[in-house]
């Protein structure tokens, strides 16, 4: 079932995460909800922008993939400019990363140290 629901959940981090839906800058419910909106449009368009890109195939070590991450600061910076035209395909094509099945490495934990709450005292 886990399985069946992983394109949701990738979905949602990317919403979560690399769109910004973690943090509102508004107070107001209609304006909270207009953000809301406004990233999900977002979220669209860079997903149909991004199905549209032809990788071209390569003799490579490693098979190559979008970076999402920087499709979605393309389209963003494309939907901010008013006159200026940009090969938006163009630019999210150059942006790739590898690939790279069964990849280990040992996680550097970085430990976090205990917040004191005596900044609350007084």
């Amino acid at each position: 079932l886990y399985h069946m629901r992983w394109g949701i959940e990738t979905s949602f981090r990317e919403l979560k995460y690399t769109i910004g839906l973690t943090n509102l800058h508004s107070k107001n419910v209609e304006y909270i909800c207009q953000e809301i909106y406004a990233k999900l449009i977002l979220y669209n368009f860079c997903e149909i922008i991004s199905a549209n890109v032809i990788l071209e195939e390569r003799n490579r070590k490693y098979t190559y993939q979008l970076n999402y991450t920087m499709a979605i600061q393309i389209c963003r910076h494309y939907l901010r400019q008013t006159f200026v035209t940009i090969d938006v395909e163009g630019l999210i094509k150059k942006e790739l990363s590898p690939q790279r099945p069964h990849r280990q490495y040992q996680r550097r934990a970085i430990k976090k140290r205990w917040v004191s709450f005596a900044y609350r005292m007084g």
